[in-house]
């Protein structure tokens, strides 16, 4: 079906069927999955007029991929960006591959290729004449990651996969948090029994007693602490060398064109933030999830001596998450045109460092000294306008901090 308009006669089912499998098998390879329809005949036991849609759907599943079928306009198609591509399900039966959507370009215009012609043949359509055979059926399709695919994007996906991969340490590690969560208890109750009995009947003997166990306590809660630190370092160390090779075989697998449309500068920077991300995950956000467990212990304990103060605490805590989030996207925003700033900034240092010899032979140096200049200046007034907002935020946090603390 060279042309949109029905060349060839999609109206057999026979001929419907192989385009729908040839399109699955297109929209796989784009995802990372070689599949071939006689593949797909084989191993589905598919019937020569087949398949049907319905049946498309069930064959996706099977082979790691999630379809969905959707019902779009010409307008939806042109927003539709890392979705593509996708099947398009003409009117005659048939169906096509759509590659990729051009809403810039005067008329707007997509352009499929059609399964059961050759790849070196796609076909650009406007509105009116994709209309005239499609009504909006799509088969929208994607890859369907496990946890534990080594080829899925970079994302909070991938760092859960590299960290539970290994399910022993990562089964010690919560061990060790809720060990240190119970023996969190012990400042609470050698206080509360030193004011209740200690001090109130003058019992040396208890207080002794009393003392050799907080002193027990604490040793066993640096041991923990030790072990903990131990282990999670251990895991972060193995995720960081496994990123590493990650991330040099996706540079690596990059066609040509990347490289040429992009400078060093700014693909060093991306490629050192997606360690900045997995500092944040393994770090902050790991270590949140691990000291949650202290949560569970404490909170029954805390309404079980004063509900109202309870009650108090967790509406400060809550006064500081809304305040929070209603600035995050102010603080989201200036950081992220100051990140753009420093990328800008440090891509021009690599690349005047690689290109030094040009630099000097054509007498540059004035040049470049005032650039970078601009470059500093516009980064450095960008972190500053970051550093007040998040400043803001925290003038704000602190006096509940404190309220909560010591006003309860």
């Amino acid at each position: 079906m060279s042309d949109i308009d029905g060349s060839l006669d999609c109206n057999r089912a026979r001929a419907a069927g192989a385009a729908l499998l040839g399109a699955l098998a297109i929209v796989a390879r784009h995802r990372g999955i070689h599949l071939s329809p006689a593949q797909l005949r084989r191993d589905h036991r598919i019937a020569a007029d087949g398949p049907t849609p319905e049946e498309l759907l069930r064959i996706t599943r099977a082979n790691g991929l999630r379809a969905v079928p959707a019902r779009l306009g010409f307008d939806d198609l042109m927003q539709m960006g890392r979705a593509l591509p996708a099947v398009l399900l003409l009117n005659n039966g048939c169906a096509m591959v759509l590659l990729r959507a051009e809403p810039k370009a005067q008329p707007p215009h997509v352009v499929v290729q059609d399964p059961l012609a050759g790849e070196d043949a796609p076909l650009t359509l406007d509105a009116p004449r994709l209309a005239s055979a499609w009504s909006g059926d799509v088969i929208l399709i994607k890859r369907d990651y496990r946890l534990s695919d080594e080829d899925q994007p970079f994302g909070l996906r991938l760092i859960a996969a590299q960290l539970f991969r290994d399910g022993r340490l990562v089964r010690d590690i919560g061990v060790a948090a809720i060990l240190l969560s119970l023996l969190a208890l012990g400042p609470i109750m050698f206080w509360r029994l030193l004011i209740d009995r200690v001090v109130y009947f003058q019992s040396l003997d208890t207080l002794a007693v009393l003392c050799v166990t907080m002193l027990v306590l604490i040793v066993f809660e640096t041991i923990f602490g030790y072990l903990r630190r131990f282990l999670v370092l251990h895991i972060t160390a193995r995720i960081d060398a496994q990123l590493y090779t990650y991330m040099f075989n996706k540079v690596l697998n990059l066609p040509l064109d990347f490289f040429e449309r992009s400078s060093t500068g700014m693909i060093t920077r991306d490629m050192n933030e997606m360690f900045k991300i997995r500092g944040f995950l393994t770090g902050q956000v790991f270590g949140t999830v691990l000291d949650s467990f202290v949560l569970l212990i404490f909170l029954p304990i805390m309404f079980f001596f004063s509900a109202i103060l309870t009650g108090m605490v967790l509406g400060f805590c809550g006064l500081i998450c809304l305040w929070i989030i209603w600035m995050l996207p102010v603080l989201r925003r200036k950081g992220a045109a100051a990140f753009r700033a420093e990328g800008l900034k440090n891509a021009f240092l690599v690349e005047n460092l690689q290109g030094i010899r040009t630099v000097k032979s054509l007498a540059l140096d004035a040049r470049q000294r005032h650039e970078w200049d601009v470059r500093v200046a516009t980064a450095a007034r960008l972190r500053l306008e970051e550093g007040r907002t998040a400043n803001i935020i925290q003038t704000v946090v602190t006096p509940l901090e404190r309220l909560m603390v010591n006003g309860t």
